[in-house]
């Protein structure tokens, strides 16, 4: 089953990756038990305010820093919508240790792009 071996994959991969740290796994585990409780919609779609309350970070400006980190570093796809009344959409990647680490620190949310079709 796919959606195990995302959550898998990822605590394997994020063990040797050191820009990942405890915040980190905390919001990727909340976000990921959502999903499976809402019988792993794709893509997940959800409001920033839904998402904090889920992951228990306070603010908005950690919240979208932990956000941010797990997309660069290829864990999560994320869609922000830029709209109070269309929730974002987030993608959870099976990991490629080969790809893994191709993210720099200085993207920015303007930079994050919807998934390509295959």
């Amino acid at each position: 089953m796919d959606e195990l071996k995302i959550l898998a994959d990822f605590f394997l991969a994020a063990q040797n990756d050191p820009r990942i740290g405890v915040n980190h796994l905390g919001v990727f585990a909340s976000l990921y038990q959502y999903w499976r409780n809402l019988n792993f919609p794709v893509p997940l779609k959800l409001f920033s305010y839904e998402a904090k309350q889920l992951t228990k970070v306070l603010s908005n400006a950690s919240y979208y820093r932990y956000i941010k980190d797990l997309h660069c570093c290829g864990y999560i796809n994320y869609i922000p919508s830029f709209k109070r009344t269309e929730p974002s959409s987030l993608y959870f990647n099976i990991i490629n240790q080969s790809e893994n680490g191709k993210c720099g620190n200085g993207k920015r949310f303007k930079a994050f792009q919807a998934p390509t079709a295959e």
